[in-house]
């Protein structure tokens, strides 16, 4: 269970599932001071990709598990697209060495003693500074970013769907 005063604060978590092992260990320890979403707790019979962009859309931070195998799947690249696309900070984890700079050079990096994870036991690190980001920004009182005017994906209805398609259609192929 969250800790007062950070159980708002929600975390949407991407990952490859090659990489599984590493955000069930880090869930267990994010859950500690944060609400974590990630895909499998999607329920049976739902559209499962209104169900991501939604929690997307209504998360505090985007958490990308990176590894070669989360640069090489066109879905991690998609959610990516979106949560940039909706101003929604986004938090880079090391898992193993791969090219990131280019995709999170930008972006807050969590490395583990200046390394990547490499190991699924050293996730409590990763989510000590993932807690730490959390508490700076509340204390210097900043709020959740502002999020771009423009349509909405709705799950009911196509409306705003092909406005994000062409959003991460954009990015993915533009490197941005």
């Amino acid at each position: 269970m969250p800790a007062p005063g950070l159980s708002q604060r929600k975390i949407f978590c991407s990952y490859s599932h090659e990489d599984r092992k590493y955000l069930d260990e880090l869930v267990k320890h994010l859950r500690q001071h944060s609400d974590v979403w990630y895909d499998h707790q999607i329920k049976r019979g739902e559209e499962w990709r209104p169900e991501i962009y939604r929690n997307i859309e209504s998360a505090d931070v985007f958490v990308a598990l990176v590894s070669g195998d989360f640069l090489d799947s066109e879905w991690c690249m998609r959610e990516l697209a979106h949560a940039r696309s909706h101003g929604i900070h986004v938090i880079a984890v090391i898992l193993r060495g791969c090219h990131w700079v280019a995709e999170f050079g930008d972006h807050q990096v969590v490395l583990v003693k200046d390394k990547p994870l490499r190991d699924p036991k050293r996730c409590f690190d990763a989510s000590q500074q993932i807690k730490e980001y959390f508490e700076v920004k509340t204390r210097l009182g900043l709020p959740r970013p502002q999020r771009p005017s423009g349509p909405k994906f709705h799950a009911k209805s196509n409306a705003g769907l092909t406005e994000v398609s062409r959003l991460m259609s954009s990015s993915v192929t533009s490197g941005t």
